[in-house]
């Protein structure tokens, strides 16, 4: 256990992001509007209607996607009807929103689903994600659910977004320009009786900036065999850190606590080597291994919920901490949600010489965790490695169930 000290803040993320675009527009708006292709099944039209309603702003109290972007909303006037949600239909839906693209580049595919999990969203996505297309799913308990909708198409229009090329907001970093090095693994197993194997070894980055912007997606390793995996995860790791070296006066790598032992070693070692190679660039590195699922928990004595403020950092020893990405404000005592307990952070040493500070990492950990564009007042956790779980948990349902895996160095987001 742990108790919290107000003192000890790191900072405060407070949630403006809505009234920042409604008043101010996005950082980046988009190049082109955006033409919506709705694909749906005959008895779903009515819920593909209202959804588009919702996104111009006619109804609750959403301003519409115009307004709140600045930038028009199409729609194709000629949606795509699909009998059934199965493989074979959905093939013949990519194939033709392949030749709507050919023809009209800023084509977004709007699907809508029914709830359950053999709704076809699995196999859709991974379809769409291989052929390198983003795409907006919404479900019809979501759609059909006047209260759920009023909530949820804020959401869904920041998410359209996003995945149509804009960027809509970034933190200010408090440190100098650093490249974030997000990195996960979702490698697929195979049960034999009581024997659990790894019969693929799959590791990739989600690269971000210490603003939180998105850079791309790549892939490290993809072997069957654990030493050629491993090479290769050094090797392309190598090839980034290089790269980052010349365009960042850091670069700091997260990983994510599903990394075994020998893939953490050697993302450390391999750091530890671009330390030493990149001197000239004057390019400091460092490793963050982030932990959400700890054994601590920490309480905030100096209010009746105990619930910690939203940016505590504790100090557990050398290179140790405890932080709430999630919690309350001193000006906003009252609990209104259960919250998460502590992440837990372990700085690994990588480099004898210089090292970037403890508070700079903390820092941009904890800025990060306001850059999340999935939603409005989003999760509160470092988005270099909450976007890797959202990308493993879909690779990892990818493999069980045989599918393709997606075209991964996409540039936009389409796993929000």
């Amino acid at each position: 256990m742990a108790r919290c000290n107000p003192k000890r803040l790191v900072i405060f993320i407070l949630d403006f992001e809505f009234t920042g675009l409604r008043d101010f527009g996005p950082l980046q708006p988009l190049q082109a509007a955006p033409n919506l292709l709705f694909l749906f099944r005959e008895q779903d039209r009515i819920a593909a209607r209202t959804l588009a309603t919702a996104l111009r702003g006619r109804r609750f109290n959403f301003p519409g996607f115009q307004t709140l972007f600045k930038t028009e909303l199409h729609f194709d006037s000629n949606p795509v009807i699909l009998p059934d949600l199965r493989t074979a239909a959905m093939a013949k839906a990519l194939a033709e929103v392949q030749t709507r693209q050919a023809s009209v580049p800023n084509t977004l595919p709007v699907l809508v689903l029914p709830e359950g999990d053999d709704n076809g969203y699995l196999a859709h996505k991974a379809d769409f994600s291989h052929a390198g297309i983003s795409t907006q799913v919404c479900t019809l308990r979501v759609i059909q659910d006047e209260n759920a909708l009023k909530w949820a198409i804020a959401n869904i229009a920041l998410q359209m977004f996003c995945k149509a090329g804009g960027q809509p907001w970034k933190v200010r970093p408090s440190t100098e320009a650093t490249l974030i090095v997000g990195i996960s693994q979702s490698h697929k197993f195979r049960q034999v009786d009581d024997t659990r194997t790894i019969e693929k070894y799959f590791a990739f980055t989600v690269m971000t900036d210490n603003s939180g912007l998105f850079q791309k997606i790549q892939v490290l390793g993809e072997a069957g065999d654990e030493s050629d995996y491993l090479s290769q995860l050094r090797e392309n790791l190598r090839g980034i850190l290089s790269a980052g070296a010349q365009a960042f006066s850091r670069v700091v790598v997260h990983t994510s606590f599903k990394l075994k032992r020998r893939e953490i070693d050697a993302i450390q070692q391999t750091v530890s080597e671009a330390a030493q190679t990149e001197n000239g660039s004057k390019c400091l590195f460092a490793v963050v291994k982030v932990n959400h699922k700890s054994r601590f928990f920490g309480i905030n004595q100096q209010v009746n919920s105990l619930v910690p403020y939203e940016g505590t950092a504790v100090r557990l020893g050398p290179r140790e901490y405890l932080v709430w990405f999630e919690g309350i404000f001193p000006d906003r005592p009252t609990v209104t949600k259960a919250y998460p307990g502590p992440t837990h952070l372990e700085f690994m040493r990588v480099t004898d010489g210089p090292e970037i500070k403890d508070d700079d990492l903390l820092q941009d950990l904890v800025n990060l965790s306001g850059a999340n564009w999935r939603g409005f007042n989003a999760k509160s956790a470092p988005v270099s490695v909450f976007y890797c779980h959202l990308v493993a948990d879909l690779v990892g349902d990818f493999h069980q169930r045989g599918l393709p895996l997606p075209e991964v160095p996409l540039i936009r987001p389409w796993f929000l």
